[in-house]
C-alpha cells in the first residue's frame, strides 16, 4: 500500500450508468478487509449518506455504509461551526443529503432570515425557490457552494449545474459564494480531520484529472489518477496537471 489512508473520489468507482469501474470492487474489499482507513468525497447533495450505501451495495459492492462518505456540505459545515459557531441559521437550495448534514450539524433551517445560503444540486428548484435565495443574501446570508458543476452530464443530456445557479446568484446579489466542494481544498482538509489522519499519511484517488487532481493539489496532498475510466485516446502525462502516480485501475494500488 503507498499510503496509510485513503480520500476516493466517487468517479473512480462508479460510472454514469452506475456500474463500478474495473478493479473498485476489488479494492473496496481490501481497504475493508484489512481495516485501512477511507472515506468517499462527493459533492452529492440530492440522496443521504445510507442512500449512498445503499445505491453502493446494490452496484456490487459489499458491506458499505453511511460513515465511509464525507460530502462537501459536510465539510462546509464542519468549518462553519469551527470558525462561526455562533452563526448557524441556514437556507438552502439541494436535496435530503444536505439538509440531514445541516440539521446534524446543529443549523435551524429557514427559509426567511439565514446567516447561510448553502446551494447544491437540485432538479426541483424552482425560480421562485432563487428568487427566496436571493432575497436571503439580500438580507445577509452568505452563499455556501457544494458543487461547482456548471453543467451536469447525465444519459439523458447536459442539465444546468448547481455551479451555474450559483454564477447566477452572486451576479444578482454582487456577493462572492464560499467554495467547500471539489476542486476545494476545503473538502480534503475536512475530510482528514474526519478521519483523524495527517496529510502525510494520505493520498487522494480519483480518474478525473480535472477538477480532481487539481483539488489535491491544491490541498497539499499527494494524488492518484485510476486510467479506468478515461478515453483510451486521452494521454494523462500530457496534461496540465500531473498526479503524483498513475495506475491502470484501482488494482495498481494494491501492488
Amino acid at each position: 500500500m503507498i499510503a496509510n489512508c485513503f480520500l476516493i473520489m466517487t468517479s473512480c468507482l462508479i460510472n454514469r450508468q452506475g456500474r463500478p469501474r474495473k478493479g473498485a470492487v476489488y479494492f473496496m474489499n481490501t481497504l475493508i478487509d484489512n481495516r485501512i482507513p477511507f472515506v468517499i468525497l462527493t459533492n452529492q447533495s440530492t440522496y443521504t449518506r445510507a442512500q449512498l450505501a445503499e445505491m453502493m451495495n446494490r452496484a456490487g459492492f459489499n458491506e458499505m455504509i453511511p460513515q465511509m462518505f464525507y460530502t462537501s456540505t459536510m465539510a462546509a459545515v464542519d468549518a462553519i461551526c469551527r470558525k462561526y459557531p455562533d452563526k448557524k441559521t441556514a437556507g438552502y437550495i439541494g436535496g435530503k443529503g444536505m439538509t440531514e448534514i445541516l440539521k446534524l450539524g446543529g443549523f435551524s433551517l429557514n427559509m426567511n432570515h439565514a446567516d447561510w445560503l448553502f446551494v447544491g444540486s437540485d432538479h426541483n428548484a424552482t425560480y421562485n425557490d432563487y428568487s427566496y435565495a436571493l432575497r436571503l443574501i439580500s438580507g445577509g446570508a452568505y452563499i455556501v457552494s457544494t458543487d461547482p458543476v456548471l453543467k451536469e452530464k447525465t444519459t439523458s443530456g447536459d442539465l444546468i449545474g448547481s455551479g451555474s445557479v450559483v454564477k447566477m446568484l452572486e451576479s444578482a446579489s454582487g456577493t462572492r459564494a464560499l467554495e467547500a466542494g471539489i476542486p476545494s481544498g476545503l473538502i480534503v482538509s475536512r475530510s482528514l480531520v474526519y478521519l483523524r489522519h495527517s496529510i502525510d499519511e494520505a493520498v487522494l484517488v480519483t480518474s478525473q484529472p480535472e477538477p480532481e487532481i487539481t483539488c489535491g493539489i491544491a490541498a497539499g496532498i499527494r494524488t492518484v489518477l485510476s486510467m479506468s475510466a478515461m478515453d483510451e485516446t486521452d494521454n494523462a502525462l500530457q496534461r496540465r496537471v500531473q498526479p503524483d502516480f498513475v495506475v491502470e485501475d484501482l488494482t495498481g494500488l494494491m501492488r
